[in-house]
């Protein structure tokens, strides 16, 4: 199964990755990533992985997610999610965070709150929606391509953005046929057994250190999985815990420990026919 282009992701990943994250911030200050030729751009824009460039208001954003929800159904975003785990096609797994962001997500117009950029007391705060948290103003061409960069890359970052969630559906190759094999759902069985036979007091770190070797995967694809994983609410938690050090890179499971273990629930309503 191959759901995207291989061309496109190398030309869509030059722009951005070279044994890591491209440098944009230089002592003279921001340089735009290097575009690739405009024939490459061309090639990666009609396989869907790059885009021209334009600006979307969040008015336009919402009822665009809205629209983009209604294309594909939570049992083909869990398909997908595990056709992914043997695939390593790491791109299909964030869609089902999307889809469950959109469905939850009213129709509304931008409400603003807190300090705009012009004001005199602007002490680095954006103007934001009081609805849903995203700007008036956002996704110029260079974020949607980081959205493709970063879904290709790492399974997706940032899950709760409506932006990236419009992005995610709107894209999401819905023309394929995902149909699940006996090793992907043996896969996603020991992933499970893994979060439940976790010690009390381990957080998602030591869970993504015990997940290697599981499945086909980098600490980074791991951590992102995990996250699919919170979001859905199959790695749920208890009560609110302080974090743990000085850094916390987690979102959805900043608080999910051992003891939390897996919502059953959960797991069935989503991939129940699968298990």
């Amino acid at each position: 199964m191959e759901c995207f282009d291989k061309k496109a992701v190398k030309i869509l990943t030059n722009k951005f990755w070279d044994h890591g994250w491209r440098r944009n911030w230089f002592p003279d200050g921001y340089h735009p990533y290097p575009e690739p030729s405009p024939e490459d751009f061309a090639y990666a824009k009609e396989k869907g992985l790059m885009f021209d460039e334009q600006i979307i208001p969040h008015d336009e954003m919402i009822p665009r997610l809205l629209k983009a929800k209604e294309l594909i159904t939570f049992d083909k975003c869990a398909a997908a999610f595990l056709c992914s785990l043997s695939t390593r096609e790491i791109a299909l797994r964030s869609v089902i965070v999307s889809k469950l962001i959109a469905e939850n997500m009213t129709d509304h117009k931008f409400t603003p709150y807190g300090l705009r950029d012009d004001s005199p007391n602007f002490k680095g705060y954006c103007q934001g929606c009081l609805d849903c948290g995203t700007a008036r103003i956002g996704a110029v061409s260079r974020e949607m391509d980081i959205y493709s960069f970063e879904r290709i890359k790492f399974g997706g970052v940032d899950m709760s953005d409506p932006y990236r969630c419009m992005f995610d559906l709107e894209t999401f190759p819905v023309e394929h046929d995902f149909t699940p094999t006996e090793e992907d759902i043996s896969i996603f069985r020991n992933i499970i057994s893994v979060c439940e036979s976790c010690e009390s007091d381990d957080a998602a770190t030591q869970l993504c250190q015990k997940l290697a070797g599981v499945f086909k995967s980098n600490k980074n694809e791991r951590s992102s999985l995990i996250e699919v994983l919170g979001w859905l609410r199959i790695l749920s938690f208890v009560k609110i815990r302080p974090m743990r050090g000085s850094k916390n890179d987690w979102d959805s499971v900043s608080n999910w420990r051992g003891e939390d273990g897996i919502d059953h629930d959960m797991l069935n309503k989503y991939f129940g026919r699968y298990l």
